[in-house]
């Protein structure tokens, strides 16, 4: 009696061992057949150093999560990393001609210069997009070049756009004095207006 339940104990085993290699097999030939996912577009960003990216690695325009990062690979030709992205179809408007993305991870800009990409401190890094004005779409598969740091007119491009009646006016100083672009201007204690852009004065 004991035998013949054992025996039967390990036919039960083998049996479930089958069934669900079988049911391995098949999902991953769905997966095989299904091909690329229609509802999502991929892309390929190249970087000269993509430090801090991870495969599963965010992609955020605008502080929102758009992407991910799907794989990372040498493309030694060009001596760049050939990241590739996936972001649903219906934001493949994000990826054009003018695009310009790159990693976020902290940064020091120098004693006279500011902290970014504090965030990454605690958690990965990830890939920004920022959109520029014209260029044309790229289809799926398409390329763009990354940049190495974020752009210059960064913070200039993220204020509220100037509105007809607002006063622009140059002011000549000596010293930034830790003036940076999007700092408030005070009239009595008052915010008044914000710092639009820092520039060395033609001689």
């Amino acid at each position: 009696m004991e035998t013949s339940t054992r025996r039967n104990l390990r036919f039960a085993l083998g049996l479930l061992t089958l069934l669900v290699l079988v049911l391995g097999a098949w999902n991953v030939f769905r997966v095989l057949q299904a091909g690329p996912d229609p509802d999502r577009s991929v892309y390929t960003v190249l970087l000269k150093d993509a430090a801090g990216l991870r495969r599963g690695a965010a992609i955020r325009f605008r502080g929102m999560e758009v992407g991910e990062v799907k794989a990372l690979g040498l493309d030694l030709e060009s001596e760049r990393v050939r990241v590739q992205v996936s972001v649903p179809s219906d934001l493949g408007d994000l990826f054009r001609s003018t695009t310009q993305c790159w990693v976020v991870k902290p940064r020091f800009g120098g004693l006279a210069g500011n902290l970014s990409g504090l965030d990454t401190l605690i958690k990965d890094g990830y890939l920004r997009i920022r959109m520029r004005p014209g260029g044309s779409r790229l289809a799926p598969g398409g390329e763009i070049f990354g940049l190495e740091a974020p752009p210059e007119d960064l913070a200039e491009g993220e204020l509220e756009d100037a509105h007809r009646g607002d006063l622009l006016a140059r002011v000549l100083l000596p010293d930034a004095h830790g003036l940076s672009v999007g700092s408030p201007v005070l009239l009595r204690g008052v915010e008044v207006g914000e710092v639009r852009r820092l520039r060395l004065a033609e001689k």
